[in-house]
């Protein structure tokens, strides 16, 4: 099956990244790294094709079902940020199915077809 099924789900993988490419660089435009601002109606559009397209991805590499335990606490609840150290790739998966805001360091927007995707999320 590796013969056949692997070839398949990377391009199906590939094909997703490269449709989050253009909604990520869109949604990037115009916005300052330095200014904090409300999201705009547009930007929050683009924000919920790229909550389709994520999982999306992650289905076709093979990641069927994740599970997430608990549910998501309100800022009002938690207003903390949590930072912890990347420890292997499986935390892309986490960050880019719940759409959560990741700290990551400056210089991965210079990836080539992914940095602008990171930047956005």
């Amino acid at each position: 099956m590796s013969v056949t099924v692997s070839p398949v789900r990377l391009l199906q993988v590939f094909f997703f990244m490269l449709l989050a490419w253009p909604f990520a660089f869109t949604a990037s435009l115009g916005h300052s790294e330095f200014v904090i601002e409300p999201q705009s109606w547009w930007r929050r559009l683009i924000h919920q094709c790229l909550q389709v397209i994520m999982p999306a991805m992650w289905f076709c590499g093979g990641f069927h079902w994740i599970q997430v335990k608990g549910k998501h606490a309100a800022l009002s609840d938690a207003p903390i940020l949590i930072v912890t150290p990347h420890s292997s790739y499986f935390d892309a998966i986490a960050v880019t199915t719940t759409m959560c805001s990741a700290v990551i360091k400056l210089e991965n927007r210079s990836i080539p077809v992914c940095g602008k995707s990171l930047i956005t999320l």
